[in-house]
């Protein structure tokens, strides 16, 4: 079965030019994960109740309900996070360690 709970794994989007970790609130951080999510079979088309979750001078983490193609609701964890120059955007469906 193919489903959204596939999505375990880190998926990651360089956000060139966007200031960096601290320029961005989970509002953008969400909204960059649910473009990522378009390039795959399940996407998210909205984000609900979104919040910081937990933020330090190079990585914020989110969390939201996410509404998927198929229709259905989950949680959804997101975070931005600098790496070697860039900033980075993730989701899954679990927590992030």
């Amino acid at each position: 079965m193919r489903s959204r709970l596939g999505f375990t794994g880190v998926l990651l989007m360089t956000l060139g030019g966007c200031g960096g970790v601290a320029s961005l609130d989970c509002a953008e951080i969400g909204e960059k994960a649910r473009q990522l999510s378009q390039a795959h079979d399940m996407k998210i088309t909205s984000l609900d109740n979104l919040r910081e979750t937990s933020r330090s001078a190079t990585e914020a983490r989110c969390a939201a309900r996410a509404r998927w193609s198929d229709n259905a609701a989950t949680d959804v964890y997101v975070r931005a996070y600098e790496e070697s120059g860039n900033t980075m955007v993730a989701y899954q469906v679990i927590p992030f360690e």
